[in-house]
This record gives structure tokens, sequence and C-alpha cells, in this order.
């Protein structure tokens, strides 16, 4: 199994867990996270579909140029499309609005909203997610 099926698998297992947890009527913010999720599995499948169309269409000959590039070795794939993720659209329950992840880190890391985006859990975890921090 490549890197983008593999992928696809833990998202799809996390958000099985999140909705699991989050057992209920489905508030604004259980929407955007099952939202976000399904546009990450749905541009991986978009990558993954990528890679099998060009190796179908170009042959071996290409595929021995992909495998040297190192966008596919040994069956693991990684996406040809790339995408910074800070441009990701993500709502925003403070200033109600969808906003970029890169926007509300700026919007809370100022000194005048720090207090009020100190307790939001997406501004958590988001700044988990651009930030690397566990």
């Amino acid at each position: 199994m490549g890197l983008l099926e593999r992928e696809i698998g833990e998202i799809r297992g996390l958000l099985v867990r999140y909705n699991n947890d989050n057992a209920g009527p489905m508030t604004k913010e259980i929407f955007m996270t099952n939202l976000t999720a399904y546009n990450q599995v749905d541009k991986r499948i978009k990558s993954l579909l990528m890679v099998h169309t060009f190796r179908n269409k170009f042959g071996k000959k290409a595929l021995m140029r992909l495998n040297a590039t190192q966008l596919t070795t040994d069956g693991a794939v990684v996406p040809l499309m790339i995408e910074e993720i800070e441009y990701e659209k993500i709502y925003c329950p403070i200033m109600k609005m969808e906003i970029t992840r890169q926007r509300c880190l700026d919007y809370s890391g100022e000194e005048t909203h720090h207090e009020e985006c100190k307790g939001c859990k997406t501004g958590i975890s988001n700044k988990r997610i651009l930030c690397k921090t566990d």
C-alpha cells in the first residue's frame, strides 16, 4: 500500500473516531471538521488518480522516470499537486466566517485578540497543524 492509500485510511479512521467521540447533534464545528477531513481525502484521491493515469498513459519508461524523481518508489506515492496548508479555509467561530489557517494564526497572535482566542478549539488545532506542536 502506498503513502496516499495509507493517509486516506488514516484520515478516515481519525474521522470515525472523532465522530464517535462527538456523538449527538451535528454542530457547525463538527460539520466543518468533517468537511475539512473529506477535502483532505479528496485531494489525496485526486493525486493518486493523477499518478495512476500518468503511469497508464505513458507506460514503463515514464514510470521509471517518475521513480527516478522519487515521486513514487516501491508503491509509495507522494502527491504531485503541492498545496500549501496555510491557505486552507477553516471556520473561525470568533470572527464567524471562513478564513485561512494563516489568517487564524495571525489573528489569534495579535495582542488585542489573544485572550479571546485563547480557548478556541479551532485555533488550538490550527496551531498544532501549522506550528507542528503536540
